[in-house]
């Protein structure tokens, strides 16, 4: 089975959290990515102004994929201002039939990202499953092994 590890990161929890999934599932781990210049204060602000709006922008991934030719894909993903981050949104917007197979893993400071479902599948359709891994509630490594768990 090809299995994808797509991740989107400001900050580079995302990427570690991929890193940490694709050591076990053995997948190609690629990273998405934008054209906005998200760092700092500034781009933090703008990133979740342009989140709350669902600003569409062009993104990319790394290396050039298809992930419509994978079986299953595990995207991670932090959630900025209550959504799902502009190049995150806009990739699942614009590729809609890779939503079906996608494990959506969305990492935030404290919130419970699993409560959320219904908002995002309203936005880009159903995921296989959503799971949330929040800083605060210090369960990264317990969510990470049932992620490894489910695909396997």
């Amino acid at each position: 089975m090809a299995i994808a590890v797509v991740y989107f990161t400001r900050t580079g929890n995302a990427e570690r959290i991929a890193e940490k999934i694709n050591e076990s599932v053995k997948g190609d781990l690629i990273k998405l990515k934008d054209k906005q210049k998200w760092r700092g204060f500034f781009g933090y602000m703008n990133g979740g102004r342009h989140a709350i709006k669902q600003k569409i922008v062009d993104t990319y991934t790394e290396p050039d994929v298809d992930l419509a030719t994978y079986d299953s894909i595990i995207l991670i993903t932090p959630m900025w201002a209550g959504n799902l981050p502009p190049a995150t949104y806009s990739y699942l917007k614009q590729h809609p039939k890779i939503t079906k197979k996608t494990r959506l893993v969305v990492q935030s400071a404290g919130t419970d990202a699993t409560t959320y479902r219904e908002k995002f599948e309203s936005y880009v359709g159903k995921f296989i499953k959503i799971y949330s891994i929040s800083r605060s509630q210090k369960e990264e490594a317990t969510i990470i092994e049932q992620i490894i768990s489910d695909i396997k």
